[in-house]
């Protein structure tokens, strides 16, 4: 599918990709945390308990939907067509490295994996420097690889 004419797409345009899909996905989450907190000022009683439902209601908000939000943005995308909002910017894809179409368990593996990258002062990122094959950590453990497809659509 990919192997012919693709090449491993340029480490500026994958950071770049991360800071695009990083902003919508704070654009998202700032405009949830906005409604929801509209939303419990105006149903819950200003007294001690309501407060405290209130504060409850958005710390579970502030530790569970980032997490959920990132896992489903990044798993449909990716196994939908390959990219995100800011790959498809930046005119490039996440492929197999196989040239198998990326299914939706290998790219929820590749979002896990994504976690394991960040968490030793992202190290896993920084791999991709050094590998012959410019994979992160993420796309080792996925068997996968980032692409630069308008590589493609001009030589067709």
């Amino acid at each position: 599918m990919y192997s012919a004419h693709t090449h491993s797409a340029k480490l500026g345009a994958r950071f770049m990709a991360f800071l695009i899909d990083s902003f919508l996905l704070w654009c998202i989450h700032i405009w949830c945390f906005t409604l929801l907190w509209f939303t419990m000022t105006e149903i819950v009683n200003p007294d001690v308990p309501g407060l405290l439902l209130c504060v409850a209601a958005l710390l579970g908000y502030l530790i569970f939907f980032p997490p959920i939000l990132s896992m489903a943005y990044f798993t449909i995308l990716h196994a939908y067509k390959g990219q995100t909002l800011g790959k498809a910017f930046m005119g490039i894809q996440v492929a197999t490295v196989d040239d198998t179409p990326l299914s939706m368990g290998r790219s929820f593996l590749r979002w896990v994996g994504t976690l394991l990258s960040a968490l030793p002062m992202a190290a896993g990122f920084f791999w991709a420097f050094v590998d012959q094959r410019h994979q992160a950590w993420h796309d080792k453990v996925a068997c996968t690889k980032v692409v630069d497809v308008r590589n493609i659509l001009t030589k067709n």
